[in-house]
């Protein structure tokens, strides 16, 4: 791949970090947070188990793993699922799914 090609990816990346509100995210929130929108359903959904088994999540250890996902819940990119398995969560209607 050409270097000029990879920059303009990495420039459309950012813009679209900035459009969707994720550009303030720590480098490892963002890789969290992609994790969780490969897993999440077309109603938005997850659950810890799924999420688990993700690229960069997989790689996490324990306690890592669940300081992101409270610091996404803090921010309020993702909530628990009402009525739900405890495990159970949802992105907000911060991102839209395409």
């Amino acid at each position: 791949m050409r270097r000029q090609t990879l920059i303009n990816l990495r420039n459309a990346l950012r813009l679209a970090e900035v459009d969707i509100g994720i550009s303030d995210l720590s480098a490892s929130e963002k890789e969290f947070f992609y994790d969780i929108l490969q897993v999440a359903t077309e109603d938005d959904e997850f659950t810890s188990d799924q999420l688990r088994e993700c690229p960069y999540s997989s790689s996490l250890a324990h306690a890592t793993y669940h300081r992101l996902l409270t610091r996404l819940l803090s921010k309020g990119f993702i909530q628990k699922s009402a009525g739900r398995e405890r495990n159970c969560y949802f992105v907000t209607s911060r991102i839209q799914s395409v």
